[in-house]
């Protein structure tokens, strides 16, 4: 599979994922993709803050796990396996690395 192939492919996830809950429905994250490997990076964004009603950015930052979760159940629907997940709290960073390989959908056997 190309980069390219992979870029579409996470696209779609992060398009399906978008529709996660949020704290005050912000949608409070922002996301890349790697340029060499599958993967997603999801982070805080300094164009929604909540500064007002989450000082401390816990529910923020829960907002981001529940974005990512939704990223994993949408890839894994897709056919991709979760390779890794990386949380950095302190950079306010989730990154989801997906195997190489896709395998069949579950109802494509």
């Amino acid at each position: 599979m190309t980069t390219s192939d992979y870029k579409h492919k996470l696209f779609q996830i992060v398009e399906t994922a978008r529709f996660a809950p949020s704290v005050h429905n912000a949608q409070p994250w922002e996301v890349a993709f790697s340029e060499d490997k599958p993967s997603i990076v999801i982070s805080t964004s300094s164009k929604r803050p909540l500064a007002q009603s989450d000082a401390t950015g816990r529910e923020t930052f829960l907002s981001l796990g529940i974005f990512a979760e939704a990223c994993i159940c949408s890839a894994v629907n897709s056919g991709l396996k979760l390779k890794t997940l990386t949380v950095d709290e302190s950079a306010k960073t989730i990154t989801i690395d997906f195997e190489a390989e896709i395998s069949p959908k579950a109802d494509d056997s």
